[in-house]
């Protein structure tokens, strides 16, 4: 991935992939952030999930468990910005909650198998 960094001129910030919830309080505020505007705006999530929405909004709010596409919608949403999330294969995930509007713009790096725990993201900010 230090290919695709270097061609969008971005440097890696790693994120400790290990029982970050219950260590980063920063983090924890993220993931309520997330909760409290799925919860507020159910429709727009519902269709997407597997089980029920108040046992969704538990584990987002309660776990560690890894959060995805929903939870980084929620907070673009939330937050007003744009996340581009960078794949390992070069392909880039483009999450804007409002293509007409100048926002900020956001980026992650999303490894599939790089880390013993599975799915992981690290920010990824302007080199140099």
């Amino acid at each position: 991935m230090l290919k695709q960094f270097a061609a969008r001129k971005l440097a890696e910030k790693e994120i400790r992939a290990d029982d970050i919830a219950s260590t980063l309080e920063p983090y924890k505020v993220v993931r309520q952030a997330a909760a409290e505007y799925i919860e507020a705006n159910p429709n727009d999530f519902t269709p997407f999930l597997e089980e029920p929405l108040d046992y969704y909004i538990y584990k987002i709010k309660n776990t560690g468990e890894w959060g995805g596409q929903l939870e980084l919608t929620a907070l673009a949403k939330k937050y007003s910005v744009a996340i581009s999330v960078l794949q390992g294969d070069g392909r880039v995930e483009e999450i804007n909650p409002d293509a007409d509007a100048e926002v900020k713009q956001l980026w992650l790096a999303y490894y599939r198998h790089g880390f013993g725990l599975g799915e992981h993201y690290n920010s990824l900010r302007k080199a140099g």
